[in-house]
């Protein structure tokens, strides 16, 4: 088998079980590392025979990428590797809980406050319509 092959043979099996972008990235970056580790002075085919089998890579690759995209996996990010895609902290830190906590205070404040106003006004403007309804009853009843 040769790296055309190799490439070929891995692009069928994850066709269709992956999206284009990942099959495209997959695809470039075994191609890349093929490419790498014969300019490093590697023969092909012993690249080739340390890769293993393309169908069983593209096995890996598509049980990983379906466990990215499966929404159990993604509410619970915690136990193994457990790094953020940008790779400054651990799912569910204590910083991250913080925050949603802190986000949570203040839409309350910020609810408490326009129900605040809104009582306030009612408040102001309910003895001025009190008077005006009395008004209007006082008026009927003399007609």
């Amino acid at each position: 088998m040769n790296k055309q092959e190799f490439l070929h043979e891995l692009e069928k099996s994850l066709r269709g079980k992956v999206d284009e972008g990942e099959l495209k990235r997959q695809t470039e970056y075994y191609s890349s590392y093929i490419k790498s580790e014969t300019d490093s002075g590697k023969t092909e085919e012993e690249v080739l025979t340390k890769l293993g089998d393309p169908r069983l890579i593209a096995r890996t690759i598509v049980q990983t990428y379906n466990m990215k995209e499966d929404p159990i996996r993604n509410s619970y990010k915690g136990s193994s590797a457990g790094q953020e895609e940008n790779g400054d902290e651990p799912y569910g830190t204590l910083k991250s809980k913080i925050h949603k906590y802190l986000i949570i205070a203040a839409v309350i404040i910020i609810v408490f406050a326009v129900m605040s106003l809104v009582f306030s006004v009612i408040r102001i403007f309910l003895p001025i319509i009190l008077m005006i309804i009395l008004i209007m009853l006082i008026i009927r009843m003399v007609r």
